[in-house]
């Protein structure tokens, strides 16, 4: 008669249990009479996160301003230009200086731009009837950013740039250098080989930059 292999699995089980309860038994009896170790003291807690500490005015400009997009005076645009000169190629806004130059008359795709700016503290020393509704009351803080001709003035106040009315007066502080407010404009380019590139302060150097000229 064959074995039933359940069976057999079943004759080996109690010889298997005296063996693993003596294994239990022993390790039991080996520990009695010793002490138990205290368990190790707890992790001190972490300490709470907390967010960075906000400045102390929340209405100071960055040091560099830059608006994408922009096109920094009156009358300014976008489109197709005509070098006056040699006129150097960069890679991007403040990048490396290409080995390629534009030469006159060379024709370009001006495709957008930025202005990168150092903002300079004014005080509103006057305003016009318009600048009450961009929040610019007399007396008022605010950093200029760049000319936009007629002697309006974008400016950043809390947080934005604000276009000044024409008939604004800024008193700066400190007074701005020779040289009038300090900003680049950038201008990305797009060459009659189809390459893009990017220029620097293109109003001198290209006609098609005004729309008035």
């Amino acid at each position: 008669m064959l074995n039933d292999p359940v069976l057999k699995i079943s004759a080996f089980a109690p010889r298997a249990f005296p063996l693993a309860a003596g294994l239990a038994l022993a390790l039991a009896l080996g520990a009695c009479g010793k002490t138990a170790s205290p368990p190790p003291p707890a992790a001190p807690a972490a300490a709470p996160v907390t967010a960075l500490a906000q400045p102390a005015d929340p209405s100071q400009a960055p040091a560099e301003w830059v608006e994408t997009g922009a096109c920094p005076f009156e009358g300014c645009q976008y489109g197709r230009w005509t070098a006056t000169r040699s006129v150097p190629l960069y890679d991007r806004p403040g990048g490396r200086r290409l080995q390629a130059l534009l030469g006159t008359g060379d024709v370009v795709t001006a495709e957008t731009g930025e202005v990168r700016a150092a903002p300079r503290r004014a005080v509103v020393a006057k305003t016009g009837p318009e600048d009450a509704a961009n929040g610019l009351t007399q007396g008022a803080i605010v950093y200029a950013l760049y000319p936009l001709g007629e002697g309006a003035v974008m400016v950043w106040k809390d947080g934005k740039a604000v276009a000044t009315s024409l008939d604004v007066e800024l008193r700066y502080d400190p007074p701005l250098p020779e040289g009038g407010l300090p900003y680049v404009w950038w201008a990305k380019v797009r060459l009659a080989n189809g390459e893009v590139a990017w220029v620097k302060d293109a109003s001198a150097d290209f006609t098609g930059t005004d729309q008035f000229e």
